[in-house]
């Protein structure tokens, strides 16, 4: 790809996004817009017209944003590249550091002028702009919102932005007048990227009937352009529209989903209560506890702790210390209740054996009283 240098001009009715003041010093400061996307015709110095295409993904790129920051600002467009060494000659004013794309369009960035001539010549109206720049030149002609070009450009490195007269249609971008019938562009000689060799500015004079008539048809391809994007601004509200109405029902329904998940939830650990404290009704019934209708679970769970363990404190203890607790106290309840009952049986056991083994003696007895009676009774 060839490297190129361009000068692209902007009229001030839209550079000046925000009302430009002066500072207690003097400087003017504000916002400019400094340049755009589009087509944007280059007369070459054969005669021939350029139309190169500025794609949104090439002027707003990362690196093309990075190099606007802080970049010089001149009086009109010097005649070499602004560098460390003459930046004195040439700066009346720098960039900020905060380009920001506007609607993918246009790109603006603070900015501030503190040479007194410069102010002096804004002042008395000399407020287009036009940014020097370097591209490498892509050879893949076709059209962008109805107009035709025939290039495009790639890798837009700024190197300062100029200060210039107000442009005679008053196009965003146009090229670059240097007098009443002369235009100022560059040669299109290839430059290797390696070098970056400074590209030779050539003036060339051509019938202004010409100029007029070419401006006049790229205008009438800026009025299709600004069609086609009011078109697309538009459409793009309306999809928009679309998007965010799809976007809250969606939210509504997530809303509607997470209230039923917790009313479910809710209900879940209602039920998950209940069915503990049966539970725990039930094992503090079978240990010998008594329970009330106003206890809670925790209140049950104490209940039984202290029936098997009268002297524990039980005082700020969390839930699961208490839960252990109540594990170890029902199995001593239950040990303890086992062991009556086996005490029981021993007893009952023994009587009955006693009973038994008495049996016979007290047959022999009631046998004897008979047999006494009985002999009485014959005597």
């Amino acid at each position: 790809m060839a490297v190129v240098h361009r000068f692209d001009t902007v009229d001030a009715p839209a550079w000046m996004t925000e009302a430009f003041t002066k500072t207690p010093e003097g400087y003017l400061k504000g916002k400019a817009c400094v340049t755009s996307i589009g087509v944007f015709p280059y007369l070459m110095a054969d005669g021939t017209v350029v139309r190169e295409l500025r794609l949104p993904d090439d002027v707003f790129a990362e690196d093309s944003l990075e190099s606007y920051k802080l970049k010089p600002v001149t009086n009109d467009h010097p005649d070499e590249k602004v560098t460390a060494e003459n930046v004195k000659q040439y700066q009346v004013g720098n960039l900020g550091e905060n380009p920001m794309n506007r609607d993918n369009v246009f790109l603006t960035i603070d900015m501030i002028i503190q040479d007194a001539t410069a102010i002096a010549d804004i002042m008395a109206g000399k407020r287009a702009l036009s940014v020097g720049y370097d591209a490498e030149i892509e050879n893949s002609p076709g059209v962008f919102g109805g107009m035709a070009y025939d290039c495009i450009q790639r890798k837009i490195r700024a190197n300062h932005v100029a200060v210039v007269d107000r442009a005679r249609q008053g196009d965003q971008a146009r090229i670059r007048l240097d007098s009443a019938d002369a235009v100022l562009i560059n040669s299109n000689d290839k430059i290797e990227e390696e070098t970056m060799a400074e590209p030779t500015n050539v003036v060339v004079k051509v019938d202004a009937s010409e100029v007029q008539s070419l401006i006049k048809a790229e205008k009438d391809r800026a009025d299709g352009l600004q069609t086609s994007l009011d078109a697309l601004t538009a459409e793009k509200a309306k999809i928009e529209a679309e998007r965010d109405t799809h976007k809250d029902r969606a939210d509504k329904a997530e809303a509607k989903v997470k209230e039923l998940e917790k009313a479910r939830a809710d209900e879940a650990a209602k039920r998950d209560v209940e069915v503990k404290k049966a539970s725990l009704a039930e094992v503090a019934k079978q240990v010998g506890v008594e329970v009330a209708d106003s206890m809670d679970n925790v209140a049950v769970q104490k209940a039984v702790i202290l029936k098997a363990f009268p002297k524990a404190n039980l005082d700020g203890k969390d839930q699961v210390y208490i839960d252990a607790r109540f594990d170890g106290a029902v199995e001593q309840l239950e040990s303890e209740l086992n062991a009556d009952a086996e005490t029981r049986k021993l007893n009952a056991d023994s009587v009955d054996k006693t009973d038994t083994k008495d049996a016979p003696n007290a047959e022999k007895a009631r046998q004897a009283y008979i047999d006494r009676l009985t002999k009485k009774v014959k005597e």
